[in-house]
């Protein structure tokens, strides 16, 4: 969690838990806007940007790492590939592969390690 309220700081403000948690919520989903929106406006995102919204949220810029960081840890551990421990064939992954290429920024480094993350978890799918 990114964004701390604690219980005691709730409560001198006068408000309920599910106020609390939902003001919580509010703040995060405005987060990972901003960082959408960062990430669709440039090509390359350096430190600076990132540091640059941390500080226009009011928020440290290690703790908006640190949700940039839960955020890929999330993408490349989720998904039914990870859940199923799955094993695709290699030729029909690579063919998956190239399918979900056409959804990415071919010129990036990533663009392999995603499509096959994509390819993979439409492939456990399939599975089933």
């Amino acid at each position: 969690m990114i964004i701390e309220l604690k219980k005691e700081q709730a409560q001198k403000l006068g408000l309920k838990e599910n106020q609390r948690i939902q003001l919580i919520e509010q703040a995060e989903n405005e987060i990972v806007d901003s960082l959408a929106t960062l990430f669709k406006s440039k090509a390359k995102i350096s430190d600076d940007d990132v540091h640059e919204l941390a500080e226009k949220l009011k928020i440290s810029p290690h703790k908006l790492e640190e949700f940039i960081y839960e955020f890929f840890t999330a993408f490349f551990n989720g998904g039914l590939s990870s859940e199923k421990k799955f094993k695709p064939d290699a030729n029909e992954l690579k063919i998956g592969m190239e399918v979900e290429k056409e959804h990415i920024n071919n010129d990036s480094v990533w663009t392999p390690i995603i499509a096959e993350k994509i390819a993979m978890d439409h492939l456990a799918e399939l599975e089933d």
